[in-house]
């Protein structure tokens, strides 16, 4: 299959997720079929492709650094899942290479991966640069242990992109201090719409402090709040759950944060 993508001139997005493809699928390790070969020849050859879903299909860190090293030279595809794969920390310098030099690239999903605060940080450093990324899915990675220097980065990379619109951080355990700084820098990003910080162990100071970015942004951009705007406040073991479900500027998702 991804042999012959190198010479389809007409398929335009392609769906493989939840296969059984094996954690050598694309991997250097994958020496009897090829398949890690032809996936990267396929992505640096294929020039009508604009999406590739290869979700939950058991793909390494191996295989997740040859596929992101193929789509360096592509100029094409716009939205890559890897979704639900078994990627680490160590696909971190692949990706900040990626997100650096790659200018079509619009949607990336790397939510329920293994990625660490190493990852983490490479993102933010390259964030910063990239002008073309909108969506960046991040869900239920292992960022909780991240530090002052990869909050620094992130906080920094998101006051300076001027492209991000999606960004969602659920699961992650990052804790009150990136609740109260990403609410800081949401407040002066004006190209961010929906920030989804679900499940991430966040207080009522963090609650404060995205409400305070809430109320910023609606009066600095003159933007009125839609009519399905809910703000629900639930208290519960003096621990109030904080959710925010609809706004023009900016959405806020804080489900079961606390």
């Amino acid at each position: 299959m991804f042999w012959a993508l190198r010479q389809n001139k007409r398929l335009r997005v392609l769906k493989v997720g939840e296969n059984r493809t094996g954690t050598k699928f694309c991997s250097n390790e994958d020496a009897l079929l090829k398949h890690g070969i032809a996936v990267v020849r396929a992505l640096a050859c294929n020039v009508v492709l604009r999406e590739l879903d290869l979700s939950f299909s058991s793909i390494t860190t191996d295989g997740g650094i040859n596929l992101l090293d193929a789509l360096i030279d592509n100029r094409t595809l716009k939205r890559l899942s890897l979704r639900g794969n078994l990627v680490d920390d160590n696909i971190a310098l692949m990706l900040m290479e990626l997100l650096r030099c790659n200018s079509v690239l619009e949607v990336l999903d790397l939510g329920r991966n293994r990625l660490g605060f190493s990852c983490a940080y490479s993102l933010a450093e390259s964030l910063e640069t990239n002008r073309s990324l909108k969506t960046l899915l991040l869900d239920y990675n292992q960022f909780g242990g991240a530090g002052n220097a990869t909050l620094d980065a992130f906080s920094r990379s998101l006051m300076l992109n001027c492209t991000l619109e999606v960004l969602v951080l659920d699961g992650n355990r990052l804790g009150s201090d990136w609740g109260v700084r990403l609410a800081e820098t949401a407040a002066r990003n004006r190209t961010l719409t929906q920030l989804s910080l679900r499940d991430n162990r966040l207080d009522v100071r963090a609650g404060r402090a995205l409400l305070r970015a809430f109320r910023h942004l609606s009066v600095r951009s003159n933007v009125t709040v839609r009519k399905s705007f809910n703000l629900i406040l639930v208290g519960g073991q003096n621990r109030p759950l904080l959710l925010v479900v609809s706004i023009v500027v900016s959405r806020f998702n804080l489900g079961r944060s606390c």
